[in-house]
């Protein structure tokens, strides 16, 4: 992996990230929305309950008469009937956005640990790559092209396949020394 590649992968994960967290605060407005709407109903339907009250106490004062006060009843109960089932209505939608909350949370989170993750790594590569350089003392691969003359060097591959036969090889024998002939002569 190069330098390179890793700031497009870090760059690519934080422009992720940062839609990711839009949406994440636009998930959270939402449930604040719906919270606030359940909070809403669940008020009403507490002032239409307190209606029904007003209606049995203007009946007994003989504002009006029984029947009229049996139809008010009856709408008033069906009011509140609905703001209840608004205010459930509300609840539901409120868990339902608790749970694409978390899911945002935890996509952002994942995303996070990705960008840190190859942060860390492109790091871990430079100053590799900058130890590489200080050893051999020659140009490193990622900072442009190699000098006229300079081989790169073998490649993992070839390395491990020269240990192999190395280690693989019979050890070689020693070198005589050349036999001195014996003259006859003597």
């Amino acid at each position: 992996m190069s330098i390179e590649k890793a700031q497009v992968k870090v760059g690519t994960a934080h422009e992720i990230g940062c839609r990711l967290d839009d949406a994440l605060e636009a998930a959270t407005k939402d449930l604040y929305r719906l919270e606030g709407a359940a909070q809403a109903f669940r008020q009403a339907a507490q002032s239409v309950e307190g209606l029904a009250k007003h209606v049995d106490r203007e009946m007994d004062e003989g504002k009006f008469d029984l029947e009229t006060a049996k139809l008010i009843k009856k709408y008033v109960e069906r009011a509140h009937q609905m703001m209840t089932n608004l205010t459930m209505q509300a609840d539901n939608n409120r868990m339902a956005q608790t749970g694409k909350v978390s899911g945002a949370e935890a996509a952002v989170q994942l995303v996070k640990k990705f960008r840190d993750d190859e942060e860390r790594k492109a790091e871990a590569l430079r100053v590799a790559l900058a130890a590489r350089a200080a050893e051999a003392e020659a140009p490193v691969a990622d900072e442009g092209p190699r000098p006229v003359g300079l081989r790169p060097g073998a490649s993992i591959k070839e390395r491990r396949l020269a240990e192999e036969l190395a280690a693989q090889a019979p050890p070689e024998p020693l070198p005589e020394e050349p036999r001195k002939k014996k003259s006859k002569r003597a």
